[in-house]
């Protein structure tokens, strides 16, 4: 298997996991490369996707097409995201056709992409049909799917939309291990007993206008910008003159990196490399390893 934008390795690690063979990772961030290479035995390559061509992918990262059974990876997707500016024309959403170029080069048996749920949206519906045409021109059977990891026991509500593409059969996606019990955040890391923020509706939260949850329930989505998890006393009441506090002092506790990383489901030795803003990104834009192990784990039933 080669992952394509694979940043720190979250795909990789589930992967692995799952007793996968890594060949490479590819991606054009430094310090993700640096992660991925301390954590991982697979090579590291820094290249650009969107501009090399998947021939002089394959031959400087050194594997031959028939070698590749599947590709894995999270084309940047902030064009997509409701977080971002959700504009179809964002030139980052091109990436899912880089993606898919290297794809039909190298004829592996299967693919997984994970992209944010967005990408299904009517606004994005361009997207969506060229993967469809895409996969059907080039012989893949195409299954797709928006998936909360919580049902996985991720200890985080996050939804993200996997496809799934195999050559010779049909999809099948993995059945939630999770759905009617959840890992709560404080099953993971040592937290005070309050209510999590949503980094979403912070201001609406300080204002009591937003629905917090209790830190035994997963928190909501680790964000690459804003990485870190606020938690605010569970008798938590906004201010009488209508004013808005400051979560610094509304706030009991926040995570650090490395608790954010447990969210994520990271192992606890595994090692980001960088500052402080670049491993909040790095362990943001992860796609969780319990996750892709649970994806990593049905494939390989699929294929066998």
């Amino acid at each position: 298997v080669v992952d394509l934008f694979c940043g720190c390795g979250g795909f990789t690690e589930g992967f692995k996991s799952a007793e996968f063979n890594i060949l490479a990772g590819v991606d054009k961030d430094s310090d993700a490369l640096k992660t991925y290479e301390a954590n991982h035995d697979s090579d590291a390559y820094q290249l650009d996707l969107s501009e090399i061509t998947p021939r002089d992918l394959c031959e400087h990262i050194g594997v031959q097409k028939n070698e590749i059974d599947g590709i894995i990876g999270g084309p940047p997707c902030q064009g997509f995201s409701q977080a971002g500016d959700r504009n179809p024309s964002d030139p980052r959403n091109k990436l899912v056709r880089n993606y898919f170029s290297i794809i039909e080069f190298v004829e592996p048996k299967f693919f997984v992409m994970e992209n944010v749920p967005a990408i299904t949206y009517s606004r994005n519906k361009e997207a969506i049909s060229y993967i469809q045409q895409k996969s059907d021109k080039m012989g893949y059977n195409l299954s797709y799917k928006t998936i909360n990891v919580a049902d996985f026991g991720v200890p985080q509500t996050r939804k993200r939309t996997f496809f799934l593409g195999y050559k010779n059969t049909e999809p099948e996606f993995p059945n939630p291990t999770h759905e009617n019990n959840r890992v709560g955040m404080n099953d993971v890391i040592d937290v005070p007993d309050g209510q999590i923020v949503s980094s979403y509706g912070t201001t609406e939260t300080l204002k009591g206008e937003r629905n917090t949850r209790h830190t035994s329930k997963p928190s909501y989505t680790v964000r690459a910008t804003r990485c870190l998890v606020d938690i605010i006393p569970s008798d938590y009441e906004p201010p009488e003159d209508g004013s808005t506090p400051s979560i610094t002092d509304v706030r009991i506790y926040r995570t650090d990196e490395s608790e954010s990383a447990l969210i994520q489901s990271f192992p606890k030795d595994f090692e980001f490399v960088g500052n402080k803003t670049s491993k909040q990104s790095q362990i943001g834009n992860a796609v969780p390893p319990k996750m892709a192990t649970a994806i990593a784990d049905k494939v390989k039933d699929t294929l066998n």
